[in-house]
């Protein structure tokens, strides 16, 4: 966090350290209660697993004002492929319009961000 604090100055005070699995432009087209029964049923699926962020990335942002640096799981890891299909399982179902299919899925936790790369 002490890194997040001087490094993350858009998302900082804003979100806790997280892994986004769905991104959180909803717009209503899916009901409340319709998004946590879908959720719920779909974690259920799921059984505990471990991640270890092993590696960094830097990504540009999808608006394209800044650019985001992540730390991420090796792509080989069992914990990239599981934060990957609970991914694409919770974009089945009445999820699926709202796939963003322009922006890749990167399992990630954000630690900071800079208008330059």
């Amino acid at each position: 966090q002490l890194f997040r604090s001087r490094y993350d100055k858009l998302y900082f005070d804003k979100v806790e350290p997280h892994f986004t699995l769905v991104f959180p432009d909803f717009d209503r087209r899916v009901a409340q209660e319709q998004f946590r029964s879908h959720v719920r049923e779909t974690v259920e699926r799921f059984t505990p697993f471990d991640v270890a962020l092993t590696e960094t990335a830097i990504v540009e942002d999808h608006r394209h004002t800044h650019w985001d640096l992540f730390l991420v799981p090796a792509k080989e890891s069992d914990g990239y492929k599981q934060l990957t299909a609970l991914h694409d399982a919770l974009y089945e179902g009445p999820l699926r319009p709202l796939l963003r299919e322009e922006i890749p899925y990167l399992p990630h936790v954000g630690i900071g961000n800079s208008q330059y790369r």
